[in-house]
């Protein structure tokens, strides 16, 4: 008929056997339930992994957007930078034109005051040359002689 192992087994044989097998199925149990237990941590820590790199995307955006705020205030300062030197460069080109011609105007001043002055001396120098013109002409000129001025002894 069959051949079970089993068939052959007293009572108390059969009892110790089932006992036995009882304690190996608690220690499976045991283990399952450990193992569940790890897998329930596992997934504790893979969802603490996923909420950490959530924050960790947010942190990045967070540095990213301050990075970029901070780069558009640098070519911002940059321009307002630029546009100072730019307007600085326009106010010194205009106040140097205006001082080149403020020195142009002076130039042509003194060289009118100095023409007429020397107009003016050239005139006073005629003018006094005109006036000693006799006194210089009689200083240049030999006088004339006369009979009068020749003393000796033949007179």
């Amino acid at each position: 008929m069959t051949d079970n192992p089993l068939d052959n087994l007293s009572r108390e044989e059969l009892l110790t056997l089932v006992r036995q097998q009882q304690q190996q199925l608690d220690a499976l149990r045991r283990a399952l339930d450990e193992r569940v237990l790890v897998l329930d941590e596992a997934g504790s820590i893979a969802q603490a992994a996923m909420e950490l790199n959530g924050v960790f995307h947010a942190s990045q955006a967070a540095a990213d957007q301050y990075l970029q705020s901070v780069e558009d205030m640098k070519r911002r300062k940059e321009s307002e930078y630029y546009l100072r030197l730019a307007q600085a460069e326009q106010q010194a080109q205009a106040l140097f034109a205006q001082t080149e011609e403020q020195c142009r105007a002076m130039v042509s001043q003194a060289e009118e005051k100095a023409e007429f002055y020397w107009s003016a001396l050239q005139k006073r120098i005629d003018e006094l040359l005109t006036a000693q013109m006799p006194r210089l002409a009689a200083l240049t000129d030999p006088p004339e002689e006369t009979d009068a001025d020749h003393f000796g002894p033949d007179d």
